[in-house]
Order: C-alpha cells, then structure tokens, then sequence
C-alpha cells in the first residue's frame, strides 16, 4: 500500500458505512489518483486551495460514488462525461466499476492531459491509438476498449456519438438545463443524465420544466446525507424519452 496507507485503511472503513466495499486494489489506484492530482494541482490548479490536501480529495472520491446508490451500471454500459476537468466524478467511478465504456471530455488542453495520465497511472485502459478526430488545433482523441479523453468542447462531438451514451455524468459544469441541452443529442433513448449538484439544485430545477419540452425526458432528484463528511447531495436525474422534438 502507498505512504497513505493508514489513511487510505480509514477511507476503506469510511466507505464501508456507505456500502462501498473496496478491493485494496481500488484502494491503492484512489490514493494514486489523489497523489497525481496534487502533484499536477501545484502547476495548473485542478481543485480549490481547501480540496488540495489527500483527505479532501478521498472525500471527492467517496461522494462520486454516491450515485451507485441510484443507478445499476451493466457491465459494458456507455457514459459520457461532460467537462471532466479534474476527474471527478469519472475516475472515481471508473476505479469502482472498472468495465463501464467511459468517454471523458474536457476542452481545455491541460486538463486533457492530467486525465491522460492519471488513465495511464492507474492502468484504466489499454495502450491506446492516437487518431486525429474532428480536425480542430490541438484536439487530442485517445482511444481505447474502455476509455477515451477527448479535448474538445462537448457539442463538437463526432456524429457517430449522436444516440450513443447509456448515461452521461456531471459535475461542477453548468446549470442542469444547460447540460441536459448538451448532452440530449449523445444519449440513447432511455439514457439518463446523471448530474451532481449541492445547494442550488431547487433553483435549478425550477427552469427545467420548460427545457424539457424541447428536449423532452423524465425528471427526478435522489438525495443522500454522508455525514461523515457533512455532505448532502442531490443527482439530478433525467431520463431522455422517445418523443420527436
């Protein structure tokens, strides 16, 4: 185990409580994440001064867990996730359920490449091909059976991706209205839009009722208390229906 070791045995005890059981292989690939995310926060500033500490970070990781009590993932299922930046909520659950088809995108270029390395730190996917994807300056497409990164803007997304994704992910992005905007023309569907939120989540919702009737689909809010971390998140989520636009 790392040089966190005690801390990362008290993670695993913490997360027991929550129902995640980790393996001491996940355990090990969640103190990876955390270390490589704070090296490389000392260069481009990943998260916020008061998450930049190992024990912020695992908390991260635990809470992006939390919609694996919402939501059964079968195996092999596609997901998108829609400004990956530092990684959460996708790492954390990559490292979780290691055979999900996940697609990470982020349009800005150093964080393209933190990803890059942390799926390579932590073996998460295959060696990949490097293709060139949809012409644009400094687009990188790493492909791969399990996981890719690509560094461009969500909309820009090729056309084989339109009607793809069993679920797509976010957190820390936008509104909920404007990613579900975002995301419709990539789901399934059936697809769901799993999206993270804290405090503002009401008032968010609130402009969803008139989103939806262009982009139609079903909407519901799951809540969930980690008091151990003083926590209460929302996931909002919206399932993509079949009615023409």
């Amino acid at each position: 185990m790392s040089i966190h070791g005690s801390k990362l045995k008290n993670l695993k005890k913490t997360a027991a409580k929550f129902g995640f059981n980790f393996s001491d292989g996940q355990l090990e690939k969640f103190g990876v994440y955390a270390d490589t995310l704070l090296s490389w926060n000392q260069r481009f500033n990943l998260v916020s001064k008061n998450d930049a500490s190992f024990e912020e970070l695992i908390k991260h990781c635990i809470d992006s867990l939390v919609i694996f009590k919402f939501v059964e993932f079968p195996p092999n299922a596609k997901l998108l996730d829609i400004g990956s930046g530092n990684g959460f909520p996708a790492i954390p659950i990559k490292i979780f359920k290691e055979d999900l088809d996940y697609t990470l995108v982020e349009s800005i270029r150093k964080k393209t490449l933190f990803l890059q390395k942390v799926i390579e730190n932590l073996s998460l996917r295959h060696p990949p091909s490097l293709t060139s994807g949809i012409p644009q300056g400094d687009s990188v497409n790493l492909k791969s059976s399990q996981i890719e990164v690509k560094n461009m803007r969500v909309e820009n997304l090729e056309e084989s991706y339109k009607n793809y994704f069993d679920f797509a992910t976010a957190k820390k992005v936008a509104p909920v209205d404007e990613v579900w905007k975002l995301c419709y023309p990539y789901l399934k569907s059936g697809g769901t839009l799993l999206a993270y939120k804290g405090k503002k989540m009401e008032e968010e919702v609130k402009k969803m009722p008139k989103v939806l009737e262009k982009y139609p689909g079903e909407l519901k809010v799951e809540e969930i208390t980690l008091p151990e971390f003083r926590i209460k998140r929302y996931v909002v989520m919206v399932r993509k229906d079949s009615r023409p636009r």
